[in-house]
């Protein structure tokens, strides 16, 4: 990461794809050189709910996570979310400091609103993501703070969010 004269702090990151076994699918010096890493799940999203949650758990676990991306899979109207142990999972995030992502993105909103509440109440953090791929995409970002604010999420819950003064 290196400083700006503005104050920002520009950080290197990375999302790494989570493999069906629930290893990284980048090499642990590659990833241990980034300053934030994003696991998520892109194939294999059918696996049944005791694979998937053992798959995320094992990803959450390894110490090289600091969020899990778009958790669920979802993308509304075209693919439910993926089976899994919402409390093992939420808890195991709790657990090694791993925030979940609300993917802002109007095609995912992954996490809901219920989750992302249940996952503060097990003590999780969030973080709100655009998922965007290109600039324009950054609006999408009001959705998250739509979810998050239906989950009644409080500024403290958020990672990226915070208040000015």
């Amino acid at each position: 990461s290196a400083s700006t004269p503005d104050g920002f702090r520009v950080l290197s990151g990375v999302e790494v794809d989570i493999l069906a076994d629930g290893s990284l699918d980048l090499p642990d010096e590659l990833l241990d050189s980034l300053d934030w890493r994003v696991g998520s799940v892109h194939a294999a999203l059918r696996q049944d709910g005791g694979e998937m949650t053992r798959r995320l758990v094992k990803a959450i676990s390894s110490g090289r996570l600091d969020t899990l991306g778009h958790p669920t899979g979802r993308l509304l109207c075209r693919r439910k979310a993926s089976d899994f142990d919402r409390d093992a999972v939420f808890g195991a995030c709790a657990e090694h400091d791993v925030a979940l992502e609300i993917n802002a993105q109007p095609s995912r909103l992954d996490l809901s609103a219920e989750d992302a509440e249940a996952a503060a109440a097990a003590g999780c953090r969030l973080t709100i993501g655009s998922d965007a791929h290109a600039p324009g995409q950054m609006d999408a970002l009001r959705f998250g703070v739509g979810v998050a604010r239906r989950a009644g999420l409080r500024v403290s819950d958020v990672v990226n969010c915070d208040m000015p003064g």
